[in-house]
């Protein structure tokens, strides 16, 4: 409903005007819904803290729990307290917490570890494919240059495993305000569930496992921001072609801290594990805003439809099923 028949106000006037610029700005609207709800009706509100004294689990995992029962749905209240913000995103969002996932990624460490070095972990393909197709591993960087914003909060500090967001672009730009003064930013979040918008409908959102689902964030004033000392992990990730050998596909990840320049690091990672695997033809990117690894599907074709995700996920199905049929 327009802001000027919500409050009873003349449609226009110079004041009135600056009123309604305000009102839309700062989402006052779901800002006084909030506050309704916090007064009269704080029992339909969820509550999330990021971590309690008497739990030893994190805020994503009791978020994910209570999708995947249906204790939270779409258009339920909820409260985020002590998260950190991702700019990044998950690639398979809540598949992490899945009992599945936990399996694959305890059968790579157990099994597939190819070399240890005083730096990092390195899987062998087994278990690069295990950490990521099956284990949930794996994260990308979507634009922020939309209506709608896909951001991540995480208690544990890694975006794979984080709980969905979506603002505006008003919101977006006073996060990326906060992300830029402090690199690392805490936040206490009000907002509602709601379905995935159908734009981000890609490959990168099919997870059988759970509704797409998001916090959404409508008002400025619902986000409150605090400073924080957790660093924040992401995950750029691939698919590839393997030149010969028992398999003809694989994947490949590397894990960065976000607030640190290591993303030319993490590629040049990636390319040189694709080379050591006789890699022939990098299908998949994990960037939107450029194709680091001259990928076939880039992230940027995959999210604006000038590349089939149902190409992409022929792979990755096809992947899915050998190692089901191993493991």
């Amino acid at each position: 409903m327009p802001v000027d028949k919500i409050m009873g106000f003349p449609k226009s006037s110079p004041g009135w005007d600056l009123i309604k610029t305000l009102y839309t700005y700062y989402g006052l609207k779901d800002y006084l819904e909030y506050k309704h709800y916090d007064y009269f009706r704080k029992d339909i509100i969820l509550e999330i803290y990021a971590y309690k004294d008497n739990l030893n689990i994190p805020g994503e995992q009791i978020f994910w729990r209570d999708i995947a029962t249906g204790q939270l749905q779409e258009e339920d209240k909820i409260k985020l307290y002590n998260f950190q913000i991702s700019s990044w995103f998950p690639r398979k969002p809540g598949i992490y917490w899945t009992y599945s996932a936990a399996v694959a990624r305890r059968k790579a460490w157990r099994n597939h570890i190819e070399k240890v070095t005083k730096d990092m972990i390195v899987f062998d393909i087994w278990g690069k494919t295990l950490m990521s197709e099956l284990g949930g591993v794996g994260s990308v960087n979507i634009r922020k240059n939309r209506k709608n914003v896909l951001l991540t909060a995480t208690a544990s500090g890694l975006t794979d495993a984080g709980i969905p967001l979506i603002c505006r672009q008003s919101i977006w730009k006073k996060i990326a305000k906060e992300l830029k003064a402090n690199k690392r930013v805490e936040v206490d979040i009000r907002g509602t569930i709601k379905n995935i918008p159908v734009e981000y409908d890609s490959f990168f959102l099919r997870n059988p496992c759970f509704p797409k689902v998001a916090v959404v964030i409508d008002s400025i004033l619902n986000i409150d921001f605090k400073v924080s000392d957790l660093n924040i992990k992401v995950c750029p990730w691939t698919l590839f072609e393997i030149e010969d050998g028992d398999y003809p596909y694989g994947f490949t990840f590397v894990t960065h801290d976000l607030i640190k320049d290591e993303l030319q690091d993490s590629i040049n990672c990636i390319i040189e594990y694709i080379d050591q695997k006789k890699g022939k033809l990098i299908l998949t990117d994990f960037d939107e805003n450029t194709n680091s690894l001259n990928a076939k599907f880039p992230l940027n074709g995959l999210m604006d439809g000038t590349v089939f995700s149902e190409d992409v996920f022929r792979y990755c199905q096809e992947i899915k099923r050998k190692f089901e049929r191993t493991y």
